[in-house]
């Protein structure tokens, strides 16, 4: 209905208004409601889901201290030892003692020379299967000749020299070259690049084996070890007879 002419509302209009303002605070309430029982049927489901999760507890660890600064530690490193070395052979060495110096043998100079076995003297004489030629052999010491010298060389070794007066000085020298045995000696012209002309004195017995360098498997004696005068010196297997012995002086 309109309202009165004066403009004021009627009482049906006003009645109409609450009406509507009431049921709008019905469905407010409403709303209001269901939202309150929601959040609580939600709650307990919550708390629920809450007390099933597990707590965790983190433990803060202390700070270091900033102004300390600890050193690392190496990184241990396992190293596998080497395989055992193979056995060494051990050799021994044994060193021999030195040795005194050789004696030093008669000395230089004029002087007879002996064979040991007889006494007699080394000179000259025929050759007893060709007595034009002149060889070395063993005489009476007081007849022999000429005069006999011993020189020692440098390097050891020993030239036995022939003071022949009317050759003039020769040197004993061993026949073809001295290298085998059964040679004879005779003098001849010193030459010093000559091996058949040096010897060697090797001590034995209380004399001196004679030795051609050139023939040094062998000994200078008498031949077939005889003792009377004239027989003649010859070069021969070494043995022990004083037939193969000489003295100085």
């Amino acid at each position: 209905p309109d309202p009165t002419p004066n403009g004021e509302r009627t009482p049906s209009r006003t009645r109409r208004r609450l009406t509507v303002l009431a049921g709008v605070l019905v469905v407010v309430a409403g709303v209001v409601l269901a939202v309150v029982l929601n959040d609580g049927t939600q709650a307990p489901a919550q708390n629920n889901a809450a007390s099933t999760t597990p707590t965790t507890t983190t433990t803060a660890e202390p700070s270091p201290d900033p102004t300390t600064t600890e050193p690392s530690s190496p990184p241990t490193t396992t190293t596998t030892p080497p395989p055992p070395a193979p056995p060494t052979a051990t050799t021994t060495t044994t060193v021999a003692a030195p040795q005194p110096p050789p004696a030093r043998g008669p000395q230089d100079g004029i002087q007879q020379i002996r064979l040991v076995h007889s006494g007699l003297c080394l000179g000259e004489g025929p050759e007893a299967s060709n007595p034009q030629r002149i060889v070395l052999g063993q005489h009476d010491c007081a007849t022999a000749g000429p005069p006999t010298e011993l020189e020692r060389l440098a390097d050891g070794t020993y030239r036995i020299k022939l003071h022949n007066v009317v050759n003039g000085l020769g040197c004993a020298t061993m026949d073809y070259g001295g290298t085998r045995d059964g040679l004879l000696l005779a003098g001849d012209y010193c030459d010093d690049s000559r091996p058949d002309q040096r010897f060697t004195l090797e001590p034995a017995n209380g004399g001196y084996r004679l030795r051609s360098v050139p023939g040094a498997a062998y000994c200078i004696g008498t031949l077939a070890g005889r003792t009377d005068p004239g027989v003649q010196l010859i070069q021969n297997p070494c043995n022990a007879q004083a037939s193969q012995l000489f003295v100085f002086g």
